[in-house]
């Protein structure tokens, strides 16, 4: 990895002032995955993100792009005085098969997770930002100053696609939902605790350790204590890991009988489209508060729309989706996806947006 690095920097390098990124495919930069607990991942390697998803703005400096919108400076040299610890002198990103490998170890128990992430293994650190983050299903992945260790790994990983798994199923609106978190914590109307407080105080850091301790792999929940050292460990809060499993849903549908299933037609109508497109689909029989999501993918996996989530017990179900992404810009013409899940059970149906 540190050799393949070196070669593409001084390739992005050599490139004209203002070459655009995109001039290759999406496949041929990115590597889709689907993890054993249902959801997706879409992982962009340094190299790709260097050749194709950067270019540099009027005075010289390099700019990230990524998909979905945004824009980062990124920091080129250890030697920038906003490199305190300059290391072994260049930045080393996480290793592709050890972000793999935390994705993988994940286990909600059993339960299936319906979400796309896309993970981003920055070549070098983003200006302001220079921890890993993770904001609107994506992740951001810091390179370090000397090679990660695979517990490091493991441990950001599952820390920040906790923060994704929170965002998806616990949003900031959901206050039903973190006040039962926050009770069960014993932090509810604790002032200490807050989005504003310092990092470990945040109830959304909180929730990301508690992700990290009881559903990551052996590396990830065993590496490190949780960041905040005056809470009581995950394992330990009564009530903590049940109330978490609920919100991915059941194991098993119990409405579903032996041999059949939940979803028995799926489509979207009209087919090709503009601007709007109706998803519809049908169940076999009435079941009471069915837990049902549908998002939209872009061709090459990305997440283009959380469209809905919520409990149907109707047998026929519809959602419109007029074209428009998470952040309300309007999705470029194209082939899309749209993903049906209800509980363990999904269908996938491919849409033409024509503009």
């Amino acid at each position: 990895m540190k050799n393949r690095v070196v070669i593409y920097i001084a390739l992005a390098f050599a490139a004209p002032l203002f070459a655009v990124p995109g001039t290759l495919a999406a496949e041929d930069i990115t590597q889709f995955y689907t993890l054993g607990n249902g959801s997706t991942v879409t992982v962009y390697p340094p190299e790709g993100i260097l050749s194709e998803m950067t270019r540099r703005d009027e005075s010289g400096n390099l700019v990230f792009y990524p998909e979905g919108g945004g824009s980062y400076y990124l920091i080129e040299d250890t030697t920038s005085p906003l490199i305190v610890n300059k290391g072994s002198g260049e930045f080393l990103p996480m290793s592709e098969e050890l972000v793999m490998q935390a994705l993988r170890e994940m286990d909600i128990d059993g339960r299936t997770v319906d979400m796309h992430t896309d993970v981003y293994i920055l070549p070098m650190p983003r200006l302001n930002y220079m921890r890993s983050t993770s904001t609107n299903g994506r992740i951001f992945l810091s390179p370090g100053v000397w090679q990660i260790s695979p517990a490091s790994v493991a441990s950001i990983v599952t820390h920040e696609f906790g923060h994704c798994f929170q965002k998806t199923y616990m949003p900031y609106w959901d206050t039903e939902g973190w006040e039962e978190y926050l009770y069960i914590r014993d932090i509810l109307d604790n002032p200490v605790f807050s989005e504003a407080a310092i990092h470990m105080n945040r109830p959304s850091e909180v929730f990301a350790e508690d992700f990290r301790v009881l559903f990551g792999g052996t590396l990830a929940a065993c590496s490190s204590p949780i960041e905040n050292p005056n809470l009581v460990a995950p394992a330990e809060v009564a009530g903590l890991r049940d109330f978490m499993l609920s919100l991915a849903g059941s194991v098993v549908l119990a409405d579903v009988p032996e041999g059949g299933e939940v979803i028995a037609s799926a489509g979207n109508y009209p087919n090709p489209f503009n601007p709007v497109t109706t998803i519809r689909v049908a169940f076999n029989g009435p079941v009471m508060d069915r837990k049902v999501s549908v998002r939209i993918y872009a061709a090459n996996g990305s997440i283009v729309r959380n469209l809905w989530s919520g409990s149907v017990s109707q047998e026929t179900f519809e959602k419109t989706w007029d074209g428009m992404n998470d952040y309300g810009m309007r999705a470029a013409s194209g082939i899309y996806f749209y993903r049906i899940t209800a509980g363990t059970e999904f269908r996938t149906g491919k849409m033409l947006l024509v503009r």
